[in-house]
């Protein structure tokens, strides 16, 4: 197992330097491998994850490389969920060992109509998840940030919530080329030309929750990504959701 290779439904995978397996249906790409937090160790039972950590290869209700798809309020009012707030960069860089870098945790804990995103990513199944896996859920901060620096060298330090770094276009970029294996229209591009978000079931304060943003519209250029508070409009907005799930 390698970072980057293709996940299949069938739990599955093949590098990124071989072919795609025929008769199979690719749903993620492997992003994180640990075992902690993050891959989901012991979050949901003892004989799942602990291993690694998959980012699905679309946003939910996509149609095709550039179309994201469905949009999702975080929340339908901006009232306290009383969650871990992560309000630091430390605080996402460091929660491979906390519980609120769990995103089947903070998801489940979510799972009621009142919190769209998290209900929406634990019932998805356009690309069925193994039974051998957590299922899909709505990733935090945390594990964003893994994938993101396992993948496309995310720093680790010297950047605070709604900072772009200083490599951001190059870590977007490495993740894109990585989903690109599946082909055009198999996948939603991660953060390139088209200005778009994607939540995190992380709580940032009392009325805010982070997503995943792109800088398109703030002359960053494509490519660009940060993580930012949802601001005025606080959970209430509605942004794409990008299931993972981890095994």
């Amino acid at each position: 197992m390698a970072v980057g290779d293709v996940y299949y439904s069938d739990g599955d995978m093949s590098h990124q330097s071989e072919s795609l397996i025929s008769g199979k249906t690719p749903i993620g790409i492997v992003g994180y491998i640990g075992n902690n937090y993050w891959t989901e160790k012991n979050t949901k039972s003892s004989s799942v994850g602990g291993h690694a950590l998959v980012m699905c290869l679309k946003t939910i209700g996509s149609t095709g490389t550039t179309n994201h798809g469905t949009s999702y309020q975080w929340k339908t009012s901006n009232t306290d969920d009383n969650r871990s707030k992560v309000n630091t960069s430390a605080l996402i860089v460091g929660s491979s060992t906390q519980a609120y870098g769990s995103g089947y945790k903070e998801s489940v804990a979510l799972n009621n109509s009142a919190h769209p995103a998290a209900q929406g990513a634990l019932a998805y199944n356009t690309l069925k998840a193994p039974s051998t896996s957590t299922g899909w859920f709505l990733p935090t901060a945390g594990q964003y940030y893994a994938i993101m620096h396992a993948i496309g060298g995310y720093p680790s330090s010297g950047w605070n919530i709604n900072d772009f770094v200083s490599n951001m276009t190059t870590v977007s970029s490495k993740v894109n080329t990585a989903l690109r294996k599946v082909g055009a229209n198999n996948y939603t591009e991660f953060f390139q030309a088209v200005y778009t978000w994607e939540w995190t079931s992380t709580e940032l304060s009392a009325t805010q929750a982070i997503i995943v943003d792109s800088g398109v519209d703030d002359g960053q250029g494509a490519g660009s990504v940060r993580f930012l508070d949802e601001g005025i409009d606080g959970k209430m907005r509605s942004r794409p959701v990008r299931p993972f799930l981890a095994f």
